[in-house]
């Protein structure tokens, strides 16, 4: 009821708008995002980086939190900073382990871990700290692992055999999927549940490539932003801009890179009265038709397109923002030919809408694509403060 009230009062004074927001884009916490230039980042481009306090050997994110391994030890990243926030002890059972790659069950509460030494993968209680399982993956060298919600699979890159290899999660963790490398020496996995890609790097052509999981098609590649021959060495995936985070070996830099999906490039607060800007950008997806929603909920499976999804909750808002073009402004339109197109959110000047948050969420559209949806953004998710 309060939500349909807010509705109310957003159609009430759809007319009460102010002026254009900052040129700059920041974080909640004031942080220097990215420059508001409305052009595409290509794929491969620094979107982000950080120099870790601790050097790891894998990366995963949980929501907005950026996690790494080295040693025996799971660190919190600042994001910011690269600072150390928590430290995370592990005990095993299996010995003679050097721990590469990492990934995160969310099912279970899981940490996922490439084994290089042992040929497999190790699965650790998050809460205990504890080995709960070790998962043979004969003669690879794991140097990566991530899980695969969709199909409740870990997946692992395996560096010396060239391969991706996927296990059931549940036992007796039997090998559902074998996938040859692109590029070869492949290192670092990572998984989006939005668009169904996997993500790894090549050791050897020191390219970031996007695969379909149930292929091993190559969806695109780029070159990392990286010298050296042994770039790059580990990876994650953050949700909210559709990119890997991938680890330097030489500078030790972690950089989120764009992957050329559909990304709001906007400010993660903004003040009632005032207007949101948002860039639309998607590199792969030049001239195509676009549509986008508001919800005030986000990470959920909105709407499904087989093994993809919209990452933000149906509700009043979503239909809302999509009927309602004076305060949601070109969430309806058709991208230029460098994926690019500007929109914006108009909030009326309500001192109760203080402290709402509320998420956006992007498609391009394709007659000739799966379900009509060439690609999907993950959500970014707006404060609105005085």
């Amino acid at each position: 009821m309060k939500r349909l009230k807010l509705i109310l009062l957003l159609c009430a004074f759809a007319t009460a708008l102010a002026l254009p927001g900052p040129a700059q884009l920041y974080d909640v916490a004031g942080n220097l995002l990215i420059p508001a230039t409305g052009n595409d980042d290509p794929p491969g481009t620094m979107l982000k980086k950080i120099t870790p306090a601790t050097q790891p050997n894998g990366l995963t994110m949980i929501g907005d939190q950026l996690f790494g391994i080295a040693g025996t030890n799971i660190y919190e990243y600042d994001t910011t900073t690269g600072a150390v926030k928590s430290t995370q002890p592990l005990t095993f059972t299996t010995t003679g382990i050097y721990n590469y790659g990492l990934g995160y069950d969310v099912k279970r509460n899981y940490w996922v871990i490439g084994e290089l030494l042992k040929y497999g993968i190790l699965v650790v209680d998050r809460v205990s700290g504890k080995e709960v399982t070790f998962i043979p993956s004969p003669g690879d060298r794991c140097t990566g692992a991530t899980y695969d919600p969709t199909r409740d699979w870990y997946w692992v890159s395996a560096w010396n055999t060239n391969v991706f290899k996927a296990y059931d999660a549940n036992p007796p963790y039997a090998l559902k999927k074998t996938i040859t490398g692109l590029g070869g020496r492949s290192c670092g996995a990572a998984y989006s549940a939005v668009n169904d890609a996997l993500y790894y790097n090549s050791r050897t052509t020191i390219k970031g490539y996007l695969v379909d999981p149930n292929t091993g098609t190559g969806i695109r590649s780029w070159s990392l932003p990286y010298t050296g021959s042994n770039n790059g060495q580990c990876s994650g995936w953050w949700d909210r801009w559709q990119c890997p985070m991938v680890r330097d070996y030489t500078s030790k830099v972690i950089g989120w890179l764009d992957a050329g999906y559909p990304r709001a490039k906007a400010n993660a607060t903004v003040k009632y009265g005032t207007t949101l800007q948002i860039d639309w950008t998607a590199g792969s997806s030049a001239s195509k038709f676009y549509m986008a929603a508001a919800s005030w909920t986000e990470r959920v499976a909105g709407i499904t397109f087989g093994n993809r999804y919209c990452p933000i909750l149906t509700d009043w808002l979503f239909f809302f923002s999509l009927a309602n073009p004076v305060i949601f402004t070109n969430f309806i339109g058709q991208l230029d030919k460098a994926g690019t197109a500007k929109g914006a959110v108009n909030v009326p000047n309500l001192p109760g809408l203080k402290g709402l948050k509320f998420s956006i969420a992007w498609a391009a559209v394709d007659a000739a694509a799966p379900f009509g949806i060439h690609a999907l953004s993950g959500p970014w998710q707006v404060e609105i403060t005085d």
